[in-house]
């Protein structure tokens, strides 16, 4: 599906029900919740080594720095150069760190939703590929969506921080358009993530904000420890916006024959 035939459906779409939807997604739940929690270790673990992107160099750089400064009784104005470039040499890290979490974070859900996808066609189907968007075709795009969003968030911030708000729901879609649109250009999936989610605003506040509490209430009953399972509850509504506004059909060949393509 072509990019102007998603902007067509989006904008020819029917008004959702909140409760067919939530009902849904508690079904969904039941086959997919060990997945979600297997996605969400995963996507831990996979940010460790990523953290260690601003820590390890700061302190390789800082410490014997500071030893020197000390020792050599530096004038103020080196000790405040030292501090320029110990800013400068953070702030760049950190902004390669978030684009590289929002990356992880945006493959392992995209993930997720094809293991939802094929769960919900099929529901005693063992298809749990957790990286199969992990190959180099997808990367680029993917990191191109991460600057893209983190730019769009931090333009929201600067114009107050209302409009920042406004465009978070949208970019809660932009992993379930990728995983079903990965053919599309980084640009032409934001678009669309941004469509469908000014479009479904409210209901998807909504429902986020209802599964979140669900949730973690859930999470909190079990010993606090159960949110960890319960959390990837709030992912499936998008899911079924998505799939009920698009109109997808739950179709797994689609993913079947984008795996086929890659390996070829």
């Amino acid at each position: 599906m072509n990019f102007t035939e998603l902007k067509q459906k989006i904008n020819e779409s029917k008004q959702l029900e909140f409760g067919a939807i939530f009902n849904k997604s508690i079904e969904l739940f039941k086959n997919v919740w060990l997945q979600g929690l297997i996605q969400y270790v995963l996507t831990g673990v996979l940010m460790v080594p990523v953290m260690m992107i601003i820590y390890v160099p700061l302190i390789l750089i800082m410490v014997p720095l500071g030893l020197m400064n000390e020792n050599m009784e530096l004038n103020k104005e080196f000790g405040m150069g030292l501090g320029i470039v110990g800013a400068a040499l953070f702030f760049v890290l950190y902004v390669i760190a978030m684009v590289l979490m929002l990356s992880i974070q945006i493959i392992m859900r995209a993930a997720f939703y094809k293991i939802c996808n094929d769960k919900d066609t099929n529901p005693n189907t063992s298809s749990d590929e957790f990286f199969f968007y992990f190959k180099k075709k997808y990367l680029k795009k993917i990191i191109k969506l991460s600057l893209i969003s983190i730019g769009a968030i931090v333009l929201g911030m600067i114009c107050f921080v209302i409009p920042a708000l406004i465009v978070m729901i949208p970019l809660l879609y932009l992993p379930i358009v990728f995983a079903f649109n990965p053919e599309l250009s980084a640009v032409e999936i934001f678009k669309t993530a941004l469509k469908l989610g000014m479009k479904k605003w409210w209901i998807t506040l909504l429902l986020v904000i209802t599964a979140s509490f669900l949730a973690i209430f859930i999470g909190f009953m079990a010993c606090f420890i159960g949110v960890y399972v319960t959390i990837s509850f709030v992912y499936l509504p998008l899911y079924f916006v998505y799939k009920d506004t698009i109109d997808s059909g739950g179709d797994s060949s689609k993913f079947m024959e984008i795996e086929k393509i890659g390996k070829e």
